[in-house]
């Protein structure tokens, strides 16, 4: 708000303390919820902005919703809007139904995606008013009956966002549990790829020294970049037959033999390919693909998403020869981080990739009716967790990884 200037001195003073003291007043923010896809035009601008992760995107989590959606699910976003009507907090959710489960809000792109790192996004300057809103509204919902659990996968160990909305939950008698996830691994390129040769382990530095001197010294091998919206979708498509091809060979079915999961990753891979936020990185030998990757980007940060490589070329390990030629190529353009996500495969740590504990969080809703579903919904799945380890003759015992917990 704008004060009429005087030429009279007290006027003036009292001018500058009201602006003062408007300014200092926070101004109250309004929820939207949004249901429908026809409404996600009047947010996405403001959701790309508070996205600090191409997984965190519209064009990711949209992608995914326009794949998997279904007669029992509908869109939850909720969105949080300054007196501008500026989007300033979003919560990418979605509602679910089943006889199991009942009514669950859901983020986007979790399931069957693996989507790490996800969490409610947030203008850091409004973050306290807009937890509140999200985490008043959400409590409300759950004493109108309108969801009896919140699972919210992939969430970092660093997230205090999701910490601080877990609280406010908790204070309303939410119940909180956790599980713990596969880890996902980041390699470090800020210091350079020397640097990156020097964290490995002796004889890690040594293999890779041979496999990228070979690499360099072929006449044979070379390795094609992807990254227009035309390009990404012909080259994401070499890559799901070689991943496709490793996992019938070894009597698996592989990800992509659900056609969701490739009409997802097809349509976000291009969609982010306009924003320069994806490529496709392939290693030829001959000018045949022989190992792939897919990689998000965000400024000097790299994701990568998926791979594949041919079995008939594993004793030339390509694989591994296309990772290491790709953190040497994005460590020269100075990237701060590859990021191999969620994951134990020994690859990654032999690379010296540092962990980064991610977290599965089931939030209960204080009726006895949702409390004793989520017992007996818990005591099926560790039930289901132990016959598999049984019948698998494998380990030592079986462990409940899921507790209370109130995140800090």
């Amino acid at each position: 708000m704008r004060f009429a200037h005087s030429r009279d001195p007290i006027a003036n003073l009292a001018r500058k303390f009201l602006t003062t003291i408007y300014a200092a007043i926070p101004m109250t923010l309004t929820l939207k919820i949004i249901t429908s896809e026809g409404q996600i035009g009047s947010i996405r601008s403001g959701w790309s902005e508070l996205a600090s992760t191409p997984m965190q995107s519209p064009e990711w989590q949209m992608g995914w919703w326009l794949a998997y959606k279904s007669s029992n699910t509908q869109l939850q976003i909720l969105a949080a809007l300054d007196q501008s009507e500026k989007v300033v907090g979003i919560a990418p959710l979605y509602r679910s139904e089943s006889w199991r489960d009942g009514q669950t809000l859901e983020f986007l792109a979790a399931k069957h995606a693996c989507s790490d790192y996800q969490t409610i996004l947030c203008d850091e300057n409004r973050k306290a008013e807009t937890l509140e809103l999200f985490g008043d509204w959400l409590a409300d919902s759950a004493a109108r009956g309108e969801w009896g659990t919140i699972e919210l996968d992939g969430i970092s160990e660093h997230d205090k966002t999701i910490g601080k909305l877990c609280n406010r939950l908790h204070k309303h008698d939410v119940l909180l549990r956790s599980k713990q996830l596969d880890k996902s691994w980041v390699i470090d390129l800020s210091q350079g790829w020397r640097q990156c040769i020097a964290n490995m382990t002796r004889t890690q530095r040594r293999q890779s020294r041979n496999l990228i001197n070979r690499f360099d010294k072929s006449d044979k091998m070379r390795i094609t970049e992807h990254t227009d919206a035309h390009d990404v979708p012909i080259a994401l498509r070499e890559l799901i037959e070689l991943h496709q091809k490793r996992w019938t060979q070894s009597g698996q079915s592989g990800c992509f033999s659900d056609p969701r999961f490739s009409s997802f990753l097809l349509a976000a891979a291009q969609a982010l390919a306009l924003r320069q936020s994806s490529m496709v990185r392939t290693l030829r030998i001959d000018d045949r693909p022989v190992a792939s990757h897919l990689l998000l980007r965000d400024n000097d940060r790299y994701y990568m998403y998926q791979a594949g490589r041919d079995p008939d070329f594993a004793s030339q390990k390509v694989g591994t020869t296309l990772n290491l030629a790709t953190m040497r190529c994005l460590a020269e353009r100075g990237a701060q981080f590859m990021d191999c996500l969620r994951g134990n495969e020994i690859y990654k740590s032999r690379l010296a990739g540092q962990p980064v504990s991610l977290y599965q969080l089931r939030l209960v809703a204080p009726a006895v009716s949702h409390r004793v579903r989520d017992a007996s919904s818990h005591v099926g799945r560790n039930v289901k967790r132990t016959a598999k380890i049984l019948a698998a003759g494998t380990g030592s015992g079986v462990r409940n990884v899921a507790n209370i917990v109130s995140p800090k």
